[in-house]
């Protein structure tokens, strides 16, 4: 099974990136329209935020819809639908009291007389937790009382821990109390979805324009072929028009764009500068001039052996490969520091960085050649023959110093492949490898995200009881506030294993101009939100 963190990443490449969320200064050119244009893989197809996943779904129904809460530039969630809230002194329950003159709008705003209510929350949220309808969100909102039995299909929907004792009043009972539940209403999981309009759309709800009822501060203007705009009524510099645009509508139009393909990267840096896009995300190593950036360490690039291959699937051989890759003092950009860990410096803990917090989690046999001849003994092997390393274009130098390494301290002699990341995620995901270079990120600010990714069956074909076991356990643990060390624990166990080889954190690059202010970025998923953004 191939993770899914690689193949994110590579959209991101082949696009151009509690949540971490940035706020960053970007420039724009003037319009009529305080409007802000965004580079998108593909136009968004559902605008359905129970279902909505891929980047440009979530950017699009962040701004149409509206959540109880919702994230300042500071990552701190803030009071939206919601005007106040009570809690119960067990942390258990939550009573949420909506906002006056709170309406669901259509496309263009042409009818926004219907009223939100609770019951919309309500439903929303019986959706998310629905195994039929499998959300994405789902798992967020398993500490709501019975929602882990209504996603196994063991109760009805109707019995959600959620409530609406009236139109304004929402309450949420809880399993055991989770300090991050205000953050998670933030999600698109946690929109409101008005019951009666759902059922009259017959099965086509988000799926076209006349088949939405958002509740947010933007309307759907319009949803082409090209793109999807979004507006809201102007408002002094707040920007009021955001638009979700491909890169060959971009190249047509002449119109400006946040982001460009990791192939021009460049040009995006160069259009920047020259005033004819807001922002780039900038995946190259080059200089920006005098470009504003802002960098974030969200990727892990590791060394992932095939542990259902000859030789590798012995954990003595692998922890031998790994103590001497370890052990190479590799030629890095200034993009790129040695590793650490697993987990890149972008995830957060209790406001700090996790891996600041817990430090080196690095494990390696005291004499990395004996393990390596150990387990090559144990397999019933005196050497691995027949192996080939796959890495990314560009990358072959950067193996080739540990490849060196190898041949030198273990007479391993393997040889080195270039792919394209299209290849390289096919072939992992075919488990057609023995040793591959891959880049892993998180989905979303939790030690998890990756950790659970090295359960039994899932990536590199790993197979330990011990380590399911304490997963599991900090698993349960993790909705009601899990210890850093407790994470670092289950990390450490993980490397114990030596599935793969954490090499080195890149940095991604945000380059900006002046103009724009307090622009939300989550680089998890990544999506950006203009909701509190103006442009001057």
């Amino acid at each position: 099974m191939f993770h899914a963190a690689f193949s994110r990443f590579a959209r991101r490449l082949a696009a151009g990136a509690a949540a971490l969320s940035l706020a960053f200064s970007l420039a724009g050119c003037g319009r009529s329209l305080n409007s802000f244009t965004w580079q998108v893989e593909h136009v968004p197809e559902n605008l359905d935020p129970q279902l909505a996943s891929e980047s440009p779904e979530v950017i699009a129904v962040t701004h149409l819809f509206s959540g109880l809460f919702r994230k300042d530039e500071s990552g701190t969630p803030q009071p939206e639908c919601a005007e106040r809230y009570e809690r119960s002194a067990d942390g258990r329950t939550y009573t949420f009291h909506l906002k006056d003159g709170l309406v669901w709008h259509t496309y263009k705003d042409q009818d926004a007389s219907t009223p939100v209510t609770a019951a919309d929350f309500v439903f929303g949220l019986q959706r998310t937790l629905r195994p039929e309808t499998q959300s994405p969100w789902a798992e967020s909102f398993t500490t709501i009382r019975n929602a882990q039995a209504i996603l196994d299909g063991r109760m009805d929907a109707s019995q959600l821990g959620v409530s609406a004792p009236d139109d304004h009043t929402l309450v949420i009972q809880l399993e055991a109390e989770d300090s991050d539940l205000l953050s998670k209403l933030c999600l698109p999981g946690a929109m409101p979805c008005n019951e009666a309009f759902f059922q009259g759309t017959g099965g086509t709800y988000g799926l076209g324009s006349k088949t939405v009822m958002a509740n947010g501060s933007f309307y759907l203007y319009n949803w082409t072929e090209s793109g999807l705009f979004l507006r809201r009524a102007a408002s002094g510099s707040l920007i009021n028009s955001l638009r979700l645009v491909t890169a060959d509508a971009v190249s047509s139009s002449g119109s400006s764009s946040d982001s460009q393909s990791a192939a021009s990267s460049v040009d995006a840096a160069q259009q920047v500068a020259s005033g004819k896009a807001d922002a780039a995300f900038y995946t190259g190593t080059g200089d920006v001039g005098g470009l504003s950036q802002t960098q974030y360490a969200a990727t892990t690039w590791v060394l992932a052996y095939n542990c259902s291959a000859p030789g590798l699937s012995n954990a003595a051989v692998r922890a031998g490969l790994s103590g001497i890759a370890q052990s190479v003092s590799l030629e890095l950009s200034d993009l790129r520091q040695p590793a650490t860990g697993l987990i890149p410096p972008v995830v957060q803990l209790n406001g700090s960085s996790y891996r600041e917090t817990v430090g080196n989690v690095l494990t390696s046999p005291s004499d990395p050649r004996q393990s390596y001849r150990d387990g090559l003994a144990e397999a019933g092997l005196t050497k691995l023959g027949g192996v080939t390393i796959l890495v990314p274009e560009g990358e072959s130098q950067l193996v080739g110093q540990i490849n060196q390494a190898w041949q030198k301290e273990l007479s391993a002699f393997f040889s080195v492949k270039e792919l394209s990341p299209a290849e390289l995620q096919q072939q992992v995901a075919a488990g057609d490898y023995q040793i591959a270079l891959l880049p892993l990120a998180p989905s979303e600010n939790s030690p998890l995200s990756l950790l659970s990714q090295f359960a039994s069956g899932g990536f590199s074909g790993v197979s330990d009881s011990g380590y399911d076991a304490l997963l599991a356990q900090i698993q349960a643990e993790a909705a009601h506030g899990c210890s850093a060390e407790r994470y670092a624990q289950l990390e450490r166990a993980l490397l114990a294993q030596a599935p793969i080889t954490p090499l080195f954190f890149q940095a991604d690059r945000l380059v900006m101009a002046s103009g724009i202010q307090g622009l939300v970025f989550d680089p998890f998923i990544p999506s950006v939100d203009v909701t509190f953004a103006t442009k001057k």
